[in-house]
């Protein structure tokens, strides 16, 4: 799934998650914090979904765990979260579910 992933292409700036079994038990996922900074950092609002912690070097994403559960993520599964719109801003997710 993960090569899968890896062959998305946009014109967008994007990044991976793959979901492991941790995430299932309310881990947040983090994300890349070179891509929180180039594209978030200087942003002052953000609908409670991305958590900077600059002292950690540490970006995650909250509300993981309902997340997960709303869209059925199992560990194996791949999300790929899109920037769309820099304004906004608005990440589109892509699934791509594991072929246990």
């Amino acid at each position: 799934v993960i090569r899968e992933a890896k062959k998305f292409k946009s014109k967008n700036p994007s990044f991976v998650i793959k979901i492991k079994q941790m995430h299932q038990t309310g881990s947040p996922a983090n994300l890349p914090v070179c891509f929180f900074r180039m594209y978030f950092e200087n942003r002052k609002q953000w609908h409670a979904t991305l958590i900077y912690y600059p002292n950690r070097k540490n970006a995650l994403i909250s509300n993981w765990r309902l997340f997960l559960e709303e869209n059925n993520l199992k560990a194996g599964d791949v999300c790929i979260f899109e920037l769309i719109n820099r304004q906004g801003p608005d990440l589109k997710v892509h699934i791509r579910r594991s072929h246990d």
